[in-house]
């Protein structure tokens, strides 16, 4: 009868280290899921500030034309301008904190202007370095 409880309580102990072992793989493959989703949306919401970017220089090598931020392509547009563009009229989110998609915490896309040019760039899975840059000059 001892011998009998012994192999229960051992089967039963192989049985609770299989089940552990399931969840643990399963809940790895679930945060990686979701680790990668997020990446997916921080770099789609980069391509669409680029594309945005891509369109209005196009439009603007007219000068007599406005920027979709505001203000006149004859002029560098103001930061300000831009990241309410994308941040209230486009609706970005960063993927990462549900909070405003551009020039925000990592995750968000980054929007600086220097000289003649706009530089944008994004660290798409947030561990605080930079993953895709671009250039843009003006003129």
């Amino acid at each position: 009868m001892n011998n009998s409880i012994n192999l229960k309580f051992k089967d039963s102990l192989i049985f609770l280290f299989i089940l552990i072992v399931f969840f643990a793989v399963g809940f790895i493959f679930y945060t990686e899921i979701i680790k990668n989703k997020k990446i997916r949306f921080a770099r789609n919401n980069f391509y669409e500030v680029k594309k945005e970017i891509i369109s209005n220089l196009q439009k603007c090598s007219n000068e007599s034309q406005n920027w979709n931020f505001g203000g006149s392509c004859s002029d560098l547009p103001k930061i300000e301008n831009i990241v309410n563009f994308f941040n209230v009229e486009q609706k970005l989110v960063n993927p990462y904190e549900k909070g405003l998609g551009v020039n925000s915490n990592p995750g968000s896309v980054l929007i600086k202007l220097d000289n003649q040019a706009i530089i944008i760039s994004i660290d798409v899975d947030a561990n605080g370095g930079i993953d895709i840059k671009h250039l843009f000059t003006l003129g």
